[in-house]
């Protein structure tokens, strides 16, 4: 597809519940200095005063509605309303940089083959203070699908025509619905890092980072990986023979979550999966961060617990 010069850009902002960040959010994305932005916003059930909000900036936002039913159908609604060459989305607690999209638009139809960036970000906290800068990792097809490693984060944008041949966002998936999307994605072309801070990150309480998995969330990285492998089409051929050693790094991550959530034998499991697959992946650096970072986050979660009973 050739684009225009300028095409227009449609952020979908899933909303649930948001009341206290929303109005952050939206002002970040009426701020952008590229003119040809469109937002859309889907109410997903909210039962706080993220409607209200919402309504205050009808003439500036298109608003949609809907029964609760997870961010990944609140994505696909919005996008399916979209009437952008590029779409992108932003949590309802997060924020874009003045500049952003006018950065990343350039950035994107600079390369033919390129179908998606995304920026470097900083964590910000409940005031929008920034904690700390993310360099996000340089975008590598092997380290996304066999390591785990989901290289964007906030702020990212990627072409229609390409998400329409992906299919959109899996609503069967709550704990990596992200991830999901840009393996399936890059079937159709690579994603490249924009390095330069154009997002916030915001990192608080009630945010998905700080909840425990529930056992079907923690479920999802081997899933998602071997349904990746079982696909028909769009497998490269350099990857099929690294499946073991990719399902080994997706029971580690399985059994991360577990652990951080206090499921002791259900991370155990994973980890025994993990070495039948490939032990290469528990003994590598990152296997055994991942490993040591499940365990401390089980005594973090024990102490949470017993601290919540008394």
């Amino acid at each position: 597809m050739n684009h225009s010069p300028r095409p227009t850009v449609s952020i979908v902002i899933p909303v649930y519940n948001a009341e206290d960040y929303l109005v952050e959010t939206l002002e970040s994305l009426l701020a952008q200095t590229y003119t040809k932005v469109e937002i859309l916003a889907v109410n997903d059930g909210s039962s706080d005063g993220s409607s209200e909000i919402l309504q205050r900036y009808s003439e500036q936002v298109r608003v949609f509605s809907q029964a609760n039913a997870g961010q990944a159908v609140a994505l696909n609604k919005g996008w399916s309303m979209a009437s952008g060459e590029l779409f992108g989305y932003l949590s309802a607690d997060d924020i874009l940089k003045p500049g952003a999209i006018e950065t990343l638009v350039h950035s994107l139809l600079n390369e033919s083959d390129i179908i998606g960036v995304y920026p470097d970000y900083e964590l910000i906290n409940e005031k929008g203070q920034a904690i700390k800068e993310v360099h996000a990792p340089e975008f590598s097809l092997e380290d996304l699908v066999i390591k785990g490693i989901c290289q964007p984060g906030p702020g990212a944008i990627f072409k229609r025509d390409a998400y329409e041949r992906t299919g959109g966002w899996n609503p069967a998936l709550r704990q990596l619905p992200d991830y999901d999307f840009w393996l399936r994605l890059t079937r159709f072309g690579e994603l490249k890092r924009v390095p330069q801070t154009l997002a916030g990150f915001r990192v608080h309480e009630g945010s998905q980072s700080f909840a425990p998995s529930t056992p079907a969330k923690a479920e999802e990285p081997w899933q998602v990986m071997t349904q990746y492998f079982h696909q028909t089409s769009g497998l490269r051929e350099s990857l099929k023979p690294k499946e073991d050693l990719a399902l080994a790094h997706a029971h580690l991550l399985s059994a991360r979550l577990h652990w951080r959530s206090g499921r002791k034998l259900d991370g155990n499991r994973h980890l025994y999966a993990s070495i039948q697959h490939s032990p290469a992946a528990f003994f590598s650096p990152l296997g055994f961060k991942r490993f040591l970072s499940g365990w401390l986050g089980r005594y973090r979660y024990q102490i949470q617990h017993r601290i919540g009973k008394n």
